[in-house]
């Protein structure tokens, strides 16, 4: 008898019958973003860049808290130096398109992931694949010639998931969602 769990022990996905995101396959939602935000003008961008540099500054404190303390939860550690080294690595547009384009597919597309833990999965994958330091430690499956992780634990995944969308996509998508109301309402 096969057991099925929310994580699948064979892939980073997420999910046993989660297929894997492609960068195509959220492009469409990255150009949705970057419409909407220069639709918006600079102020837009400012208080996106404004609020995913909060984020690395608080992630860096945690990391910091930490290091004080002594207590580490690894596949936290892990998960928060990644969040790091993709901002030191990666363009911050394109981090912050690629934040705002998982929140807007999860939101249009709800059915494009099994669950929970799937979209977490894959925000953490396609944050990291915006990283060429992270991108080497990719290789691919020999089952479904999907490229799947070899440097990070699925719980490492699935933290690095959670810790970008509490701390970051979350307010891209309400700010979108708010300035889109108070633009209806005002014309």
């Amino acid at each position: 008898m096969k057991r099925f769990g929310n994580i699948c022990n064979s892939c980073d996905t997420g999910h046993e019958m989660q297929v894997a995101l492609s960068k195509t396959r959220i492009r469409p939602y990255q150009l949705m973003a970057a419409r909407y935000l220069d639709m918006h003008g600079s102020e837009a961008w400012n208080a996106m860049r404004t609020a995913w540099r909060k984020f690395v500054d608080g992630v860096r404190d945690d990391l910091a808290a930490q290091d004080r303390r002594g207590v580490v939860r690894t596949h936290e550690r892990t998960a928060w130096q990644q969040i790091v080294t993709v901002d030191q690595t990666a363009d911050e547009d394109m981090i912050i398109l690629t934040l705002l384009a998982m929140g807007i597919m999860f939101e249009q597309e709800p059915t494009a992931f099994k669950d929970q833990p799937s979209f977490m999965a894959q925000t953490a994958r396609r944050f990291r694949a915006l990283s060429q330091d992270l991108k080497k430690s990719y290789r691919y499956s020999t089952k479904d010639s999907a490229k799947v992780l070899t440097d990070i634990s699925r719980m490492a995944v699935l933290s690095m998931g959670k810790r970008l969308l509490q701390g970051y996509a979350v307010y891209g998508v309400s700010h979108r969602t708010r300035v889109g109301r108070e633009g209806r309402a005002g014309g």
